[in-house]
Formats: C-alpha cells, structure tokens, sequence
C-alpha cells in the first residue's frame, strides 16, 4: 500500500484493514490504509500497541486494477497495481 502512498503524495501512517468488497463489486478487496497529514497522533490508551492517525483512505483492489478512495469519491485508478503486485510477497 506504500506505492499507492507514494503516487497520491500522501503518508502511510499506520496499520491496513482488509475485507472481501460488497457484494455487487466484484471480486476483490477493500483495503482501508492511514496516512498521515503531519498533525499530532491522537490520543489512544496504552494497551493499544498499535493506532493509526484516524485518517483514512480506501483502495479497492481488483485483479486487474487499484482503486483509490477518498470518502466515496474516486481519487485514482492504477492499472498496474493489481492484486498480485499489493500482495504477493
């Protein structure tokens, strides 16, 4: 998810959540990434090893294709990040 990070010019900062799409999508997954916008970290409490900045983005990721997300609006579509590339390896 960093490369899809990187191309927006935005941070990765934090942990990716990852679930099958909706039904009615199609195959493949919706990944949830954190990035960074430079402000402080919120607060979280101590037992909470690891917390991302609670600002998200979500990708819609096709065997043929990357979709980025910002809320609901389409920020970008990748050709060449597909499945296998985000997460083989």
């Amino acid at each position: 998810m960093a490369a899809v990070c990187e191309r927006l010019g935005i941070a990765y900062a934090g942990f990716d959540a990852m679930a099958p799409l909706p039904p009615g999508e199609g195959p493949g997954s919706l990944v949830t990434i954190h990035v960074d916008d430079g402000s402080a970290p919120p607060e979280r409490p101590a037992d909470v090893p690891f917390a991302g900045t609670g600002i998200i983005r979500t990708a819609r990721v096709f065997a043929d294709r990357t979709e980025d997300y910002d809320g609901e609006t389409l920020v970008a579509t990748y050709a060449d990040l597909t499945t296998a590339d985000l997460f083989a390896g």
